[in-house]
């Protein structure tokens, strides 16, 4: 009871996380009223899709390739849904910008190769239809 009480604490506190440092910065917008209320409609939208797609990748069990972390052994993920499904797509569009430089530093050590596959791997999962 008191554990399942921590972990819905600890979900609001990632939330409101999210939505102040995490990638929207809605304190910063200064908005009040019908503004205020028409962007938190469309973030909602946006917070729904991130997460839905980074609870997907988590599934998949991908996110490590998305969300770095510490090495340290968690009890709970360190990165939300949210930051997931949102760093995903930014992760998909750095690798499409730098392909020819990968490539050019993979001629220089082909020993790193197999771990370059098992990142393109993981880069389709994240790529696939949800």
């Amino acid at each position: 009871s008191c554990n399942r009480a921590y972990a819905k604490r600890m979900g609001i506190e990632q939330m409101l996380r999210d939505c102040k440092r995490g990638g929207y910065h809605l304190e910063r917008t200064g908005l009040k009223g019908t503004r205020l209320i028409t962007l938190l409609l469309v973030l909602t939208l946006a917070y729904g899709a991130a997460t839905f797609v980074g609870q997907k990748l988590r599934q998949r069990r991908v996110t490590h390739y998305i969300a770095r972390s510490s090495q340290l052994q968690r009890s709970r993920p360190r990165h939300s849904y949210f930051y997931t499904g949102l760093y995903a797509y930014g992760w998909v569009n750095f690798v499409d910008t730098c392909a020819d430089l990968v490539n050019a530093l993979l001629q220089l050590s082909p020993g790193k190769r197999p771990f370059y596959q098992r990142g393109q791997r993981a880069m389709s999962l994240v790529r696939s239809p949800l």
